[in-house]
């Protein structure tokens, strides 16, 4: 049986208590993570009857080397292994996309270039393009950032139309208590935005709570765009670009 799972939304950094918990999610909660929470604007926690299961963040401390207009950062994203080919890493990216592309931001997102996980997923999806590749200062490897197809930056800088934007509503995510299968399609979701206490089916929304990171899931009512009415260019079927074997090599220019 599939397991069922929940998501809390919050719109502020983790309080102390929960990145310590959350630390347990990452492969390594070194200080560079812990910069990324000090500086996070959205998350998204996945958990499963309460266990916090996994994570994802859209934060501003970006140190990779953009040219973008007010980058937003996907990052600090984990599964836990015994979750993994759920679709729970596609709900979290879909969320966040659709977080930073409402903010009027670009979402960036920036990959090592040995994780074939992420190369794979990136690579597939109509929804992100390479903007340029780098040497990692904290790693000293070569790393990628993905640019947002949908956002106004690339459109601009591509010579596109812009895209319209979706109606207001809340952040798109799965149902809650949905068992995830492998084939959900991430725009499958529907708006979470449940009536205030004591409110009638159809009425306005109450208006949004303040910023909180409990593990119950939360729900948005302020403006939000989704990324799925957006008219997202047809697939690429571009071959993947060599990747460089180390700092030294051309195609990985030292970042300053």
């Amino acid at each position: 049986m599939l397991p069922i799972i929940d998501f809390a939304l919050s719109y502020a950094p983790p309080s102390p208590e929960e990145r310590a918990s959350l630390s347990l999610l990452s492969a390594c909660p070194d200080d560079r993570w812990h910069q990324k929470l000090d500086h996070t604007l959205f998350s998204v926690t996945a958990l499963h009857q309460g266990t916090r299961v996994g994570f994802g963040i859209v934060h501003t401390s970006v140190t990779a080397p953009t040219a973008v207009d007010r980058p937003l950062e996907l990052g600090a994203m984990f599964v836990h292994p015994a979750y993994r080919r759920l679709g729970i890493r596609e709900h979290i990216a879909e969320a966040r996309l659709t977080y930073a592309l409402s903010s009027g931001g670009t979402p960036i997102t920036v990959i090592d270039n040995r994780n074939d996980a992420s190369w794979r997923y990136y690579e597939r999806s109509p929804q992100w393009a390479v903007e340029r590749e780098y040497t990692g200062y904290f790693t000293g490897l070569p790393m990628t950032i993905w640019v947002s197809s949908e956002s106004a930056w690339f459109r601009d800088s591509r010579g596109l139309a812009g895209m319209a934007a979706a109606p207001a509503s809340g952040t798109l995510l799965p149902e809650a208590g949905l068992p995830l299968d492998t084939g959900l399609s991430p725009h499958g979701g529907i708006p979470l935005v449940e009536p205030a206490v004591g409110a009638t089916a159809g009425a306005p929304p109450a208006a949004a709570p303040a910023p909180s990171t409990s593990s119950a899931p939360l729900t948005s009512s302020a403006p939000s765009t989704s990324s799925g009415p957006f008219a997202a260019p047809a697939p690429s079927r571009r071959r993947r670009r060599a990747r460089p074997a180390g700092p030294d090599s051309p195609a990985a220019p030292l970042a300053v």
